[in-house]
């Protein structure tokens, strides 16, 4: 259990509800999720899915409480509407005036906030709505929760939100949990520059063992001329990753944008969970794979390969996918939020609140700057 908060904290308490698949209850004022009750409720009761946390910061309700929360006065909030408007795509259509990608690359060129391959994540983390755009409200959010001040106490109500934007940044999958690629990131930008990649790469063996979960099929991959390539997978990778995995296994080596693939028929697109594709206890799984690129099948592999070889995936080739920096198993972990957040709350992962930061203030000018909050903890 998350231990006891400071006295007087404002308190978030997660409603219980009636089956996994129910929406979120709401609160009076229609807020999902969390109710604000008076102190931070000191269990892990509100530690809800990814999209369930997501779903409560639409509402207007869990915006304000984070602000006030956060310390963005109204004055800050008159400095980032002056900057919103400077750099903003105007109103049209259904849409108001609202920061596109382009926009938030100028955005970011001039205020340079963070560093420039890092924009497409802000943005993503930042796009709650999944719209393609921010309006004034998600850029606020947003940028209070990348803000520099923004303090990120445990059991805190700023601690919850952050941890759900640090979380999102580096899911940049979007599976909705992260992988080990995604946590070794993590945990290398929690070193940041001190700390030495074996190291880096213990943490994350260690943190993977402890806190993930391992779900896998085995993905018999044809192709209209015969077997291409067999090797494990997690259910939790995405089309993408799958993509990555045949290119990997198969002799002749196409781009991932020229892969098209199907389950029973159904395409897998790129940004699909393969749990969501097959049934719940499948062990093995037949994807039909198509090259673009290629006038024939049998150039992407021989037409003459003894299909009952017995060897999976190509195992002496050298895209066998043997070369995977000598991982195993946890190759296929996967680390939900709930279990991130459990981590950060009882301290079990530390280092957590230098991450999704801006590299400047950006809530406020260079005169009557707001005092700085107190040192966060070791979160």
């Amino acid at each position: 259990m998350v231990g006891p908060p400071d006295a007087g904290r404002p308190v978030v308490e997660l409603l219980p509800r009636e089956r996994p698949g129910d929406a979120p209850p709401l609160n009076g004022n229609g807020a999902a999720g969390l109710m604000v009750q008076g102190t931070f409720k000191s269990d892990l009761a509100f530690t809800r899915s990814l999209a369930d946390a997501a779903q409560y910061m639409r509402h207007g309700d869990a915006s304000e409480q984070f602000l006030r929360e956060a310390g963005v006065n109204e004055e800050c909030v008159q400095v980032l509407r002056k900057r919103f408007d400077r750099f903003c795509e105007p109103p049209g259509g259904d849409r108001p005036a609202h920061i596109s990608r382009k926009s938030f690359r100028a955005f970011n060129g001039h205020y340079k906030v963070c560093e420039q391959d890092d924009e497409v994540s802000f943005f993503r983390v930042m796009d709650v709505e999944r719209r393609g755009w921010l309006s004034f409200d998600a850029f606020l959010l947003g940028c209070a929760a990348a803000s520099p001040q923004t303090p990120h106490i445990l059991n805190s109500y700023t601690g919850y939100i952050r941890a759900w934007h640090i979380f999102t940044f580096y899911n940049r999958s979007g599976s909705g949990t992260l992988d080990y690629e995604e946590i070794t990131t993590l945990m290398r930008d929690v070193a940041s520059r001190d700390g030495k990649e074996r190291s880096v790469r213990e943490r994350a063996a260690a943190i993977a063992e402890e806190l993930g979960s391992i779900s896998a099929v085995t993905l018999r991959v044809r192709g209209i001329g015969g077997r291409l390539c067999d090797f494990r997978a997690s259910t939790r990778w995405t089309g993408s990753r799958i993509r990555r995995e045949i290119c990997d296994h198969m002799s002749c080596r196409p781009q991932t944008n020229e892969l098209d693939l199907a389950i029973n028929e159904v395409p897998f697109g790129c940004d699909d969970v393969l749990e969501h594709m097959i049934p719940a206890a499948a062990q093995a799984v037949d994807l039909l794979c198509c090259v673009r690129a290629a006038k024939h099948w049998y150039d992407l592999y021989p037409e003459d390969e003894d299909e009952d070889d017995g060897k999976e995936g190509h195992q002496g080739s050298p895209h066998s996918g043997l070369a995977h920096g000598g991982l195993g198993v946890e190759r296929f972990v996967h680390i939900t939020f709930e279990c991130f957040y459990q981590a950060v709350a009882t301290e079990s992962l530390r280092g957590t609140s230098r991450l999704f930061r801006f590299r400047k203030q950006i809530l406020h000018t260079g005169q009557g700057k707001q005092q700085a909050p107190a040192r966060p903890s070791a979160a």
